[in-house]
This record gives C-alpha cells, structure tokens and sequence, in this order.
C-alpha cells in the first residue's frame, strides 16, 4: 500500500471518517526567538521540534526553551498576544523555575513543575522570572500565527 492510500486509511479501533496521520520523527533545529511574532530575543536556547514547516502532515507546533540559571528579574520579551487555537505550555525543572505568565488581565508567577492551558482567544504572554529549566510550547495548529493582544 503506497503512503497516500495508507493516509486516508482507518486503522481497527480508529473513528470512521478520521484521516489517519502517518508516524512521524522530526529532527529538531535551533531558532531564534525574535522571528516568532511577538518576541525578542531572551536569556534561553530555543529549538523548533515540529511545525508546518518541519512537516505539515503533523500539524502542530512545538517549541523548547531552555533556561540556565537566569537571576530574578522581570522581563518582557515576549509581548501579550492572541492565537486562534489553543496553546500548551509545560514548565518543568529539576531545580528551581519561575515564571511569569499573563492570562487575560492576570498576572502569575508560575513555578515549575506546572502546566498552563491558554484557550484560543486568550491573551497571553510568558517570560522566565529566575531559574534553570525548560518551557515546551505546543500549539494546537502547525503554523505560528497570531494578534496582538489588547491592553
């Protein structure tokens, strides 16, 4: 069975009339936060792990940011904005992480391990406060877009 048919193929056990996605291993590759919209540069490594531009039949977006010991201070390198689909992000350490999150027109000091779910529409930005660790970014479209955020 060539790939085209096996993607359109239900697997037993699979829901009629979902399309099947294909297993995929993406090789991740280091990116600058300042060409995402919305962002400069900050005190962390990142890397794309998968996005439409990696592999569009996977149809997510996934970034890593890794922190190493970043001393207190608040930070704005990445602006509040809004995506028109849900966004994940996971903070987790195995020493001490904190950052600081905007949901709407609340601000929280998030401290790893934890998990942020922002719906679609949500204003919102993250920017690490102190620590060593990592932030995985899901988004649940595999293209980056979104708004400015008001206020």
């Amino acid at each position: 069975m060539d790939e085209l048919t096996a993607l359109g193929t239900a697997r037993p056990g699979q829901a009629a009339g979902k399309t099947q996605r294909r297993p995929a291993i993406l090789r991740a590759r280091p990116e600058s936060l300042s060409g995402v919209p919305f962002h400069s540069e900050g005190p962390l490594t990142r890397w794309l792990m998968a996005s439409d531009s990696v592999d569009p039949a996977v149809g997510v977006y996934i970034a890593v940011h890794q922190y190493s010991e970043v001393m207190p201070q608040s930070r704005e390198y990445c602006r509040p904005h809004v995506h028109d689909h849900d966004e994940i992000n996971v903070f987790h350490t195995t020493s001490h992480l904190e950052v600081e999150v905007i949901l709407d027109d609340e601000t929280v000091l998030v401290e790893a391990p934890a998990t942020v779910f922002i719906p679609a529409g949500v204003r919102h930005a993250a920017n690490v406060h102190s620590g060593t660790g990592f932030m995985v970014v899901i988004l649940l479209d595999g293209d980056y877009h979104a708004t400015e955020g008001q206020g």
